[in-house]
């Protein structure tokens, strides 16, 4: 594929892009397929991605507000302590499904490439 070049384009420009050009044709050649494919995929994954994340801080917003009302309810220490200890649980645990679920999305997104390339 030729590229057209003003008369005047400096040669360090038109060696930079063949250069970047070699490295795109040899990522296909790895099994990365089209860059148009690949480019459709990974902006799906960011959508999802993107999409799980927003859902999370709002379900963990949630969960916040319900712990201050909670927490405004208590009329012991032992009462605090107990909504202290719930919140720092369930936080932990939905932090911990979060992780998993945005991991699996990078893992959908990467693992048919990484597939085509032992191939």
């Amino acid at each position: 594929m030729t590229t057209r070049q003003p008369k005047d384009a400096p040669t360090d420009m038109i060696e930079a892009e063949t250069h970047a050009l070699d490295a795109l044709t040899d990522l296909q050649a790895a099994g990365f397929g089209t860059l148009a494919a690949m480019g459709s995929a990974f902006a799906d994954a960011l959508n999802e991605m993107s999409s799980e994340a927003v859902g999370f801080m709002a379900r963990r917003l949630e969960e916040d507000l319900d712990t201050q009302r909670r927490i405004f309810a208590c009329t012991s220490m032992e009462d605090l302590q107990a909504v202290q200890s719930d919140f720092l649980r369930t936080a932990m645990a939905r932090y911990s499904e979060e992780t998993g679920r945005i991991m699996a999305i990078g893992d959908r997104l990467v693992r048919p490439a990484a597939e085509r390339a032992k191939t």
